[in-house]
């Protein structure tokens, strides 16, 4: 068959270099079943090359049928072959290869052995771990660390002896390994594991504690707290997590005086100082409360911050001394203690209903934000006053904490706030608005005339969200004269989804501005009403490219099959990322007639199209678009063989900073498949 002969051509083409071979082998891939029977053949390629990327593909495809043929890879002469074959196994994860792998366990090759151990570690089955556990004393110690995270992920009790020897291992890598492995398996491992507090290496003593910090097992507690004196603060930082994890009372006393700030060196650090504040707050024990509040006047900002929330985690027992730290002559320690008390809830509602008269705006507005979050009618009367305070930053915590309470008593006041002189207030009443919902609905119409856009933008957002009864004002603010405001208005539509919206919209893909009507075309398209079908067809032929690819996608989420023609013609279109949007979307709507005029743009004259086409009939399934995929696959390999690839990463790089958002997006998508550093550093670095 032609089909056996193309994938043939592909298979010899995998010696070709790096790239093509990973382009080649996603293709195999994505070929499945029918690619193992030429797959297992090529095993045996005189080329190891060949053969190691077979053993790959065979991998990643999963196919049980591929098992016995990679079992006897474990014995080529190639040891790059050998351990491609162990690795694949373990993906695959069928039993019949752990018998296999066992005897893999004694390759001459350390590197195989190593392979061997994770895939028996995978695939988990008990008949493993005796093997794994003479693994132990391999020579090499790689090997052995292999070994443990194995019988880690096994989890067998029968583990735990020979992982104790392990723990006197010369390399301290195997040591931090062996620890890390009896954490995982449990409470068995628990006096193995308080006998290695005391090993001569610290980062051994760490790991130590990190295990018995998962266990939790109270047993450990005595020797976590000798190693609160250990010489080193990383050791001290690590014992103190875990008895906050272990959350025995035994703990408390000498958890508290890590926070005393005395002359010890010990004690200085305030890496240390934070670890006990966090494990104290784990611990909830109201003993550490006065501790904790006096370290909220500790110099070390991370140290006051953990100190607040060990507090807000203690509760009740920390409310009257927190009330009294809101008359601290330190605003930073009335700031904390006010937000300590908001994690407490309704006790503190009172002395923080106090605290909006401080004399200090940092305060007030503190104390505003934590009523917010625990949402007290009682509450809701002080914060409308405080719509009234002199500060505009403390009007906004205000006004956005009674959005979080929904009260009613507050529109009249909120509405008042719509005029407030300051351009930020207005925006945070009509967003409070918003949340309060339909008494609401008629002040924020009047917000779509304010003299600033910002409000009215702010205004139209909040009707989107109180939802079918702010759709006619909604309608009449698309004829407002400001782009942004129609924008507004038409992102909030799309939020309703409300059909009557749709006519609105549709006559808005008429608008003389580019952008509002790709706003109208992205709204039709998340409303999903088969009304908009024609009108976005006819916005198909738009003159601004960016209106034409929202219409295709905005198609491509109604999906009726009346676009399929008007697409397929899209696929002509004169600029590329239009014809990408309309391949990207017959890919979606999965139309039978999409195939043939597919099949045509995989040779298309730009690359990213010619991806897309790939994409849209993998979707698709239609069995017409095997013979053409398998020649795009072979005329792409020998495109590679014949001329230098362009270094795609950097052409994506560049993408990143278009103007046009839906290239940004795309050469994001892009990106982020792709393994290369480069590639990472752009995603996270800032792009426009």
């Amino acid at each position: 068959m032609k089909k056996k002969e193309d994938i043939k051509g592909l298979i010899k083409a995998l010696n070709k270099g790096p790239n093509v071979r990973r382009d080649i082998l996603n293709a195999l891939v994505k070929i499945g079943s029918p690619a193992v029977e030429p797959l297992t053949n090529a095993l045996k390629d005189e080329d190891w090359e060949v053969r190691i990327a077979a053993k790959e593909a065979l991998g990643r495809i999963r196919d049980p049928k591929a098992v016995e043929p990679l079992i006897k890879s474990l014995n080529d002469e190639n040891r790059d072959v050998r351990i491609a074959a162990a690795e694949a196994l373990g993906r695959i994860r069928d039993p019949k290869a752990v018998e296999p792998l066992i005897k893999s366990l004694k390759d001459k090759d350390r590197d195989v052995r190593r392979a061997a151990k994770e895939a028996l570690g995978r695939i988990r089955d008990p008949k493993a771990v005796e093997p794994l556990i003479k693994s132990l004393k391999d020579k090499d110690r790689d090997v052995r660390r292999a070994a443990k995270e194995a019988l880690g992920r096994i989890r067998d009790p029968k583990a735990v002896e020979p992982l104790i020897k392990s723990l006197k291992d010369k390399d301290r890598d195997v040591r931090r390994a062996a620890v890390e492995t009896l954490g995982r398996i449990g409470s068995p491992a628990v006096e193995p594991l308080t006998n290695a507090l005391k090993d001569e290496d610290w980062e051994v003593r760490i790991a130590a504690k990190e295990a018995l910090g998962r266990i939790r097992d109270p047993k450990a507690v005595e020797l976590l707290i000798k190693s609160l004196n250990d010489k080193d603060w990383e050791v001290r930082i690590a014992a103190k997590e875990a008895l906050g994890r272990i959350r025995d009372p035994k703990a408390v006393e000498l958890l508290i005086k890590s926070l005393k700030l005395i002359k010890s060196l010990n004690d200085e650090d305030p890496r240390v100082r934070i670890a006990a504040a966090e494990a104290l707050g784990r611990i909830r024990e109201p003993k550490a409360v006065e501790p904790l509040i006096k370290s909220l006047k500790d110099k070390d900002r991370d140290v006051r911050r953990a100190a607040k929330e060990a507090l807000g985690r203690i509760g009740s027992p920390a409310v009257e001394p927190l009330i009294k730290s809101l008359n601290d002559k330190d605003w930073e320690v009335r700031i904390a203690a006010a937000e300590a008390l908001g994690r407490i809830g309704s006790p503190a509602v009172e002395p923080l209903i106090k605290s909006l008269n401080d004399e200090n705006r940092d305060v007030r507005i503190a104390a505003a934000e934590t009523l917010g979050r625990i949402r007290d009618p009682k509450a809701v009367e002080p914060l409308i006053k405080s719509l009234n305070d002199k500060d505009w930053e403390v009007r906004i915590a205000a006004a956005e904490a009674l959005g979080r309470i929904r009260d009613p008593k507050a529109v009249e006041p909120l509405i008042k706030s719509l005029n407030d002189k300051d351009w930020e207030v207005r925006i945070a009443a009509t967003e409070t608005l918003g949340r309060i919902g339909s008494p609401a609905v008629e002040p924020l119409i009047k917000s779509l005339k304010d003299e600033d856009p910002r409000v009215r933008r702010a205004a139209a957002e909040a009707l989107g969200r109180i939802g079918s009864p702010a759709v006619e004002p909604l309608t009449n603010a698309l004829k407002d004269e400001d782009w942004e405001v129609r924008i507004a208005a038409k992102e909030a539509l799309g939020r309703i989804r409300d059909p009557k919206a749709v006519e609105p919209l549709i006559k808005s893909l008429k608008d003389e501005d580019p952008r509002v009507r790709r706003a109208a075309t992205e709204t039709l398209g998340r409303i999903r009403d088969p009304k908009a079908v024609e009108p976005l067809i006819k916005s198909l032929k738009d003159e601004d490219p960016r209106v034409r690819i929202a219409a295709t996608e905005a198609l491509g989420r109604i999906r009726d099959p009346k676009a399929v023609e008007p697409l397929i013609k899209s696929l002509k279109d004169e600029d590329p990322r239009v014809r990408i949007a309309a391949t990207e979307t017959l890919g979606r709507i999965r139309d039978p007639k999409a195939v043939e005029p597919l099949i045509k743009s995989l040779n298309d004259k730009d690359r990213d199209v010619r991806i897309a086409a790939t994409e849209a009939l993998g979707r698709i399934r239609d069995p017409k678009a095997v013979e053409p995929l398998i020649k795009s696959s072979i005329q792409k390999t020998e495109e590679y063989i014949s001329s230098p690839p362009v270094d795609r990463v950097e052409e994506l790089i560049r993408q990143l900073k278009n103007e046009d958002p839906s290239v940004r997006r795309r050469a994001e998508r892009e990106l982020s498949r792709i393994g290369d550093p480069r590639a990472i550093r752009a995603l996270r670095g800032p792009r426009w």
